[in-house]
């Protein structure tokens, strides 16, 4: 786990983990913390030449849960400046009902990036939980459960290398259907 530096209009910014969990209020810990090593393995791959900044970037997220949405924005703040997308081709995953709804893809002028959270990166029994939760209701078992792998999912994410948990490849360039991620 690092900082994340990032321009904001040209002044250089020195993001932390820590100030982003400030942000959030740890509701969605699990998403938050994905969330976060996206935006590292990001500012890695379009801060190559010179740091990335925050007005030139846009953002198309699958998955838009609370700890997500507030993971991007804080670093980003694609929501504030109206450069977010929700990939309207991903509907059904919009509730991370499996490691395909942790799909990001972000452009910076000239190079983008997607980055897709890989199979068995996270615990299949945080996304069985979350579609117990769909199918059975919110149970208190089933609620405490959930917390339960939340908090296990971001410790376990924030200790894994960013190779480890993320497909990288090239992004298409903006407007572009992207590309099905494979399972």
């Amino acid at each position: 786990m690092s900082d994340i530096n990032i321009l904001d209009h040209g002044v250089p910014l020195h993001l932390s983990h820590a100030g982003m969990l400030d942000y959030h209020g740890g509701g969605a810990l699990a998403g938050a913390a994905i969330a976060w090593r996206a935006m590292e393995a990001a500012a890695l791959a379009l801060s190559r030449e010179t740091l990335w900044d925050r007005r030139d970037l846009r953002v198309r997220i699958a998955h838009d849960g609370p700890g997500v949405r507030d993971a991007v924005e804080y670093v980003t703040r694609a929501i504030t400046r109206g450069s977010l997308e929700i990939d309207a081709a991903t509907p059904h995953l919009g509730a991370c009902a499996s490691h395909l709804a942790f799909r990001f893809v972000l452009w910076n002028p000239g190079q983008g990036v997607v980055l897709q959270l890989k199979p068995g990166a996270v615990a299949a029994e945080f996304f069985e939980t979350v579609q117990a939760l769909r199918t059975q209701g919110a149970s208190p078992a089933l609620q405490r459960q959930l917390v339960h792998w939340k908090r296990t999912v971001a410790a376990s994410v924030m200790e894994q290398t960013l190779d480890a948990l993320f497909d990288t490849r090239e992004a298409p360039p903006p407007g572009a259907r992207p590309t099905p991620c494979s399972a």
